[in-house]
């Protein structure tokens, strides 16, 4: 009987997880300007597109295609000899893969082009995103004595997503009319906060997805709301404690939420609560203070703060693993051998994120296809069509002439 609630309660997460995709458009459309909104969903529909046509075609035969403990896989390319295993797993991997892009266009908002966007996605589902699958589920991450963890995402989705945020934003420079080191309020806060709210679910639903039984179910879901809450109050604190202005606090509650369930995602499972607690805390510094630096430096303009929300919060993760697992942590008895493959891998995936990042992005900005240009981000990308802008930027006027020159770029 367990087995069967197990069954359904894995199809249920699925659907969780799935919110996530909504969650990150509306959290997109949102926070850009009040006039990208619309062309930005059609944006993302685009990237989605294109991404599952390359996973089906590359994608799921480099990440699941007879790995065996090697680089990458080499079969079930194009769908070819597929089984009803197959079709599941292709599903959960495509949207896994799918919100590391939508995570990446969350920092790169109003800025990344269409033709960007779509060479990214297809980058990413085709390649990129598939060899850090390969590694963490059956490739040479598994071939050491110590077993590589990875559940509910910690280091495929969030660490790896996470990693390629900053060489997005170091190529694409900031949104025009943004003044370095700030980061100027979201032009819908009700679609803000609904996102994150889906986004929340959606981390609730990876956390418990693979759990073994009702109880794990429970457990996973418990400590992730634990995890959640603890380091959305404990951020709050700290960031309050400093100058900080409303909009901080704002991230601190929202986005330390988030933080803190991805912290704890691998361990969601089996961690006593106490143990999840201490997680959220060590976690909740750690996103607070990579937030403050991002947010001054001058040259990165990290749009909704996605490399302090799953970056720190995924290496975190997938340390704590080699720490507090039941089973084979440190804290618990076992030795180190566990907790040196988790640095590995957060290691490795990490570099792998940032130089393929830095490649297609330094590329897209070598051939001129990165960012649309300065008209249409100061206009938003609807209005520019409608002859209005998207909010009021000092020193430059809206008129007829201004709108003219925006339709002809």
């Amino acid at each position: 009987m367990d087995s069967d609630y197990i069954e359904l309660w894995r199809y249920v997460s699925f659907g969780w997880v799935f919110l996530a995709l909504p969650a990150l458009f509306l959290l997109e459309a949102g926070a850009c300007r009040k006039g990208s909104g619309q062309n930005i969903l059609i944006k993302n529909w685009a990237q989605l597109s294109v991404g599952v046509i390359m996973w089906w075609l590359v994608g799921y035969g480099i990440a699941f295609g007879d790995v065996d403990e090697g680089f990458i896989g080499t079969e079930l390319f194009s769908g070819k000899d597929w089984t009803a295993a197959d079709f599941r797993i292709a599903n959960h991997f495509a949207l896994l893969g799918l919100l590391c892009v939508f995570i990446v266009n969350l920092a790169t908002a109003e800025r990344l082009s269409w033709w960007g966007s779509v060479v990214f996605s297809g980058v990413v589902l085709g390649w990129v995103f598939p060899v850090v699958a390969a590694w963490a589920h059956e490739g040479w991450l598994q071939s050491f004595d110590s077993e590589y963890i990875d559940r509910g995402g910690t280091a495929r989705v969030y660490l790896f997503s996470g990693s390629l945020v900053l060489p997005a934003v170091f190529f694409l420079k900031y949104r025009v009319g943004v003044e370095p080191g700030t980061i100027p309020h979201p032009n819908d806060p009700i679609l803000v906060v609904t996102g994150n709210f889906l986004a929340w679910i959606a981390v609730l639903g990876g956390s418990s997805e693979t759990s073994p039984g009702i109880q794990e179910v429970g457990t996973a879901i418990w400590n992730s709301l634990l995890a959640g809450g603890t380091c959305s109050v404990v951020s709050t604190v700290i960031m309050g404690a400093f100058k900080h202005e409303m909009y901080d606090l704002f991230v601190a509650v929202l986005e330390g939420t988030i933080a803190g369930m991805v912290s704890v995602s691998s361990l969601a499972q089996t961690a006593k609560s106490p143990e999840v607690f201490a997680m959220a805390v060590i976690n909740a510094p750690a996103f607070v203070l990579t937030y403050k630096l991002v947010k001054k430096n001058k040259t990165l303009d990290d749009a909704l703060n996605m490399f302090a929300t799953f970056y720190v919060p995924g290496l975190l993760g997938t340390i704590f693993v080699g720490f507090f697992d039941r089973e084979k942590g440190v804290f618990h008895g076992a030795g180190g051998g566990v907790l040196g493959v988790q640095a590995l891998g957060a290691l490795v995936i990490s570099l792998w994120g940032f130089l393929w990042s830095s490649l297609v992005f330094g590329l897209l900005r070598l051939v001129s296809l990165s960012n649309v240009n300065n008209s249409v981000q100061t206009y938003g990308f609807d209005e520019a069509v409608l002859d209005k802008k998207g909010f009021r930027i000092p020193g430059i006027e809206s008129d007829a002439r201004r709108a003219e020159e925006i339709n002809g770029n």
